[in-house]
């Protein structure tokens, strides 16, 4: 079922552009409403399958960009000036608030970004959307949404990267993204389905994503792996609602969870 959803998603974006650059103006108003409705629930479906109910799948869509931090920062700010999504969507296209040099990758960028905040809570859109948050913060909210939303990413950083912390092993590459990846795939045979680039592409990404939140750094052949800063204030926004998978992917140390779950 998983699977259909995401062609379907991807049969629903090719529609969707063709209908907009062909019909009247007075019916696009009404398909766009429409459409955004469908948008928003096939991204609520698929947060829920992927990252709340369904434990046995993995989301294997991530094959581009990374934390996307300059783009979800502003159509964050956008959701918080207007709450709506449609008319949030219109505006991000029309006035290229992302800055893409095509509107098909404005708005393959926006429908990222929207579908990853249906696996976000409130509080986090709110943060994002504050630019008086620190980057590191912005990071740190972006790294726990995605991994929600993308439990690969999740699950590598909880029984990869947070286990060679403890264990004192600081080096990182695409080796072990690969190495765990393999590992899965007994799990989740969909992994073994994948074209070999497709599978380098996942790997990469895993990689950037940890690179963009200060998870891993130092130059590309010779990564480590840190515990990522985290301000007081938002540390304590976690202890409060998040919960212990939110704080794995986050890299807390099981001393720094204990105060949280008394």
């Amino acid at each position: 079922m998983a699977w259909h959803v995401s062609c379907c998603t991807k049969q629903y974006m090719a529609v969707y552009l063709h209908v907009e650059f062909e019909i009247h103006t007075t019916a696009l108003l009404f398909i766009r409403g429409f459409c955004g409705k469908i948008l928003h629930a096939i991204c609520y479906y698929t947060a829920s399958v992927f990252v709340t109910v369904d434990t046995t799948t993995y989301r294997l869509s991530f094959t581009f960009g990374g934390l996307l931090i300059p783009e979800t920062r502003t159509i964050a700010q956008q959701y918080q000036e207007i709450g709506d999504w449609d008319l949030v969507r219109v505006r991000v296209l029309s006035e290229n608030l992302l800055q893409k040099t095509r509107q098909s990758s404005s708005y393959r960028y926006f429908r990222e970004v929207r579908c990853r905040f249906d696996a976000a809570q409130s509080w986090e859109i709110e943060l994002l959307a504050d630019n008086a948050a620190s980057d590191t913060d912005h990071a740190l909210v972006s790294l726990a949404i995605v991994s929600r939303y993308y439990r690969l990413i999740g699950d590598f950083l909880t029984t990869v990267v947070r286990e060679r912390l403890v264990e004192g092993l600081d080096r990182m590459d695409v080796a072990l993204v690969k190495t765990f990846m393999a590992e899965q795939e007994t799990i989740h045979p969909a992994i073994g389905d994948l074209a070999l680039s497709t599978r380098e592409k996942l790997a990469s990404v895993v990689v950037r994503v940890l690179t963009e939140a200060r998870v891993a750094v130092g130059t590309r052949n010779a990564l480590r792996l840190e515990r990522p800063s985290m301000t007081p204030r938002l540390r304590e926004l976690y202890c409060a609602y998040g919960n212990e998978a939110d704080h794995h992917h986050l890299l807390w140390t099981d001393k720094e969870m204990h105060p949280c779950i008394q």
